[in-house]
């Protein structure tokens, strides 16, 4: 499932597969790992 956050800064991406978190927000900020 993806989630879309508002932010005074723009926009925050979540997307969840399975275990696998994928992240990115306005700051260009990504991150792609496992959720324990």
């Amino acid at each position: 499932p993806r989630v879309t956050v508002e932010l005074p800064g723009g926009e925050l991406l979540v997307e969840l597969d399975g275990n696998q978190a994928w992240i990115e927000g306005p700051a260009e900020i990504v991150f792609t790992g496992v959720i324990a």
